[in-house]
């Protein structure tokens, strides 16, 4: 398992909390003139739009239906490892097109705010919190493997050094 959000993920409610801010920043808006409405209802039918065709972010709430009936499921018995990628380990190498786009995208002060609002300080692969990757019922048995603190973040399990590296190592008999 590559990052995967066992617990789920705080996305779903940044999502959730962004609509609701720009709802009310349209709102104030519309009142102002003609064409600021007609361009609000632009905004809310595409925000709507969204949220009726968002259905992995929903289900990706840490109280969803869809994370309950994973934890839910019983105990395969079958060995497996889960590799959790932490961004914060170190700067990523890689220099594929995707992670130069998440270098200018992601800056230090982004990432402090991503860090900070989302995740409240939790170590993250941008998507995922460790503590969701790692989350496991004790009563599992094997117990799984655990390749943490990866130096990659979500999107680098396939990219970068570092996560192809911890790949290697899940897959091989050690």
């Amino acid at each position: 398992m590559l990052g995967t959000p066992k617990a789920g993920s705080p996305w779903s409610t940044v999502q959730d909390m962004t609509f609701a801010l720009l709802g009310m920043v349209l709102n104030q808006i519309s009142g102002i003139v003609l064409p600021a409405r007609i361009v609000t209802d632009l905004f809310v039918k595409s925000l709507n739009f969204i949220e009726q065709n968002d259905n992995s972010l929903d289900q990706m709430q840490p109280d969803s239906e869809f994370i309950k009936a994973i934890a839910a499921n019983p105990d395969p018995q079958v060995p497996y490892t889960i590799v959790a990628g932490d961004r914060s380990a170190q700067i990523l190498q890689s220099q594929n097109r995707l992670r130069r786009l998440m270098n200018k995208l992601f800056t230090p002060a982004i990432n402090k705010v991503i860090d900070g609002l989302v995740f409240g300080g939790e170590p993250n692969d941008i998507a995922v919190s460790l503590a969701s990757i790692k989350s496991v019922s004790q009563e599992r048995s094997p117990q799984p493997k655990i390749l943490s603190n990866v130096a990659c973040d979500h999107g680098g399990y396939f990219t970068t050094e570092a996560g192809l590296k911890a790949l290697v190592d899940a897959v091989s008999k050690k």
